[in-house]
């Protein structure tokens, strides 16, 4: 998600009104997460899983598995709880290598996130010093 001259003006001129209508896409407490290094995307859609996976990957912990974002490093993850734990997942970035192939920036700090089936569900963040609460065998490097 790119933001345009507006936005960054109404940040620049009233962060209040900012915040307040930005609030569900941050879903942070404080309103420290905004900088200008802002990735992020405008629906679940675009964030990099496999198309429809959230909803009936696995049973959700409270109705819909898609519970705000989390600002991580300049970008905001999409932050899926699961009965079987906590899942940051990055926005889709692809970038145009040039030579007919693409690369995914976003994917080198994350792991794949398997379905039962041993099939592709979605990519999410590590952290370096802690384990995943969600990790399963399913997981692949």
């Amino acid at each position: 998600y790119r933001m345009g001259a507006d936005d960054r003006a109404l940040y620049a001129s009233d962060r209040a009104s900012f915040y307040r209508k930005y609030a569900n896409e941050i879903g942070q407490s404080g309103n420290t997460c905004y900088t200008e290094r802002l990735i992020g995307a405008q629906a679940l859609r675009d964030y990099d899983g496999r198309r429809n996976s959230f909803q009936r990957a696995y049973p959700a912990k409270y109705g819909n598995p898609f519970q705000h974002y989390a600002y991580i490093g300049g970008i905001l993850f999409a932050r899926i709880l699961w009965e079987r734990g906590t899942y940051y997942v990055p926005p889709m970035q692809a970038v145009d290598a040039g030579d007919g192939t693409w690369h995914f920036p976003l994917r080198e700090r994350c792991r794949l996130l398997c379905d039962d089936a041993g099939e592709p569900l979605c990519y999410y963040y590590i952290e370096e010093e802690q384990n995943h609460a969600g990790r399963s065998e399913t997981d692949t490097e």
